[in-house]
């Protein structure tokens, strides 16, 4: 009976060995297929990325030329109003006539010292054309 057993047990060791590598391989494939999946997916997203990046390139020189417009346009207004203006006007005034937020306005007279010049300070100045 001891011979029957030893025979028994090197048969179930042999089949534990072939289950066991025939799980491994099987774990290898499946973690072969989870890689290159992995991979597609990687080269999605950098696909993605390549995208987004061109399209917000593009959203900034869209964005510059409407800023560039609307700027064009706010001095145009401004021009235009102090030109019918040659007493000057104020901030406030100018805000009202030509319908740009005081914050603009001021901006614009800050940064175009060199086409009009201004006299007084704070609420009470006044914009004159050069």
């Amino acid at each position: 009976m001891s011979d029957i057993n030893k025979i028994i047990e090197d048969q179930k060791r042999k089949l534990e060995a072939k289950l066991a590598l025939n799980s491994g391989s099987n774990l290898m494939a499946l973690l072969d297929d989870f890689r290159h999946e992995g991979n597609t997916y990687h080269a999605k997203i950098e696909r993605y990325e390549e995208k987004i990046k061109e399209y917000k390139a593009r959203i900034s020189v869209i964005e510059a030329t409407i800023t560039d417009i609307l700027d064009k346009a706010i001095e145009a207004k401004i021009l235009e109003a102090l030109k019918n203006a040659p007493q000057g006007m104020s901030l406030i005034e100018i805000s009202d006539l030509t319908h740009i937020s005081f914050a603009s306005v001021a901006n614009w007279v800050e940064n175009n010292g060199a086409t009009v010049k201004t006299e007084g300070k704070r609420m009470g100045k006044r914009v004159f054309l050069v």
